[in-house]
């Protein structure tokens, strides 16, 4: 189901993540869910969130300012966008090595490896699987709490349609983590 993807990632020195401009909780958590884990489980690697857009509310980390160097040595992974013109911060075409994760159906194939999984309601849930599949990695709380959100927000609290056993299957994976599943329902619905 993964090709390559941990193998690319674990050569890899340098890692840049980038989303869809106009984030929602499915892109930033994906992003930063991705970046914590690779963080947590190869501390020597140079991985950063990128992008122009923000989240000014708190539930997300702030954006980090990347050189343009430092992604044209980059493995690029890019998450939750269907199509190249919606990626936020176009310098991520200048990669080394350009992988795609995305559960949209195809729209515009783009990049040197594609993970593309319409039938999944998230990308946080291709990203639960794909982590759920490397047992050998340690996945952190804030790993955890980062997906959860992402999933828990692009199902409307597993109320669409696309909501599958699979999708609750990842999410009791991410809860397994020691969640505060109140305190994450009150953080994201509350406003």
């Amino acid at each position: 189901m993964f090709g390559t993807l941990l193998k690319d990632i674990e050569e890899a020195e340098i890692i840049t993540i980038f989303r869809h401009e106009n984030p929602d909780c499915d892109a930033f958590g994906s992003q930063y869910g991705l970046k914590n884990w690779i963080a947590d489980n190869w501390p020597s690697k140079q991985v950063h969130a990128c992008g122009t857009q923000s989240c000014g509310n708190g539930i997300w980390p702030a954006l980090e300012s990347v050189s343009d160097d430092t992604i044209r040595n980059s493995l690029v992974i890019v998450l939750d966008t269907a199509n190249q013109e919606r990626v936020d911060d176009q310098r991520y075409s200048t990669g080394k090595k350009i992988i795609k994760i995305d559960h949209h159906p195809e729209r515009d194939p783009f990049g040197n490896e594609q993970y593309v999984y319409p039938q999944m309601a998230a990308t946080c849930e291709i990203l639960s699987e794909f982590f759920h599949q490397c047992s050998d990695q340690n996945v952190s709380k804030q790993t955890a709490s980062f997906l959860y959100k992402g999933l828990l927000t692009d199902t409307l609290r597993f109320t669409t349609s696309n909501t599958s056993q699979h999708t609750m299957e990842m999410a009791a994976f991410l809860t397994g983590f020691g969640l505060d599943i109140p305190s994450l329902n009150r953080e994201l619905f509350d406003e």
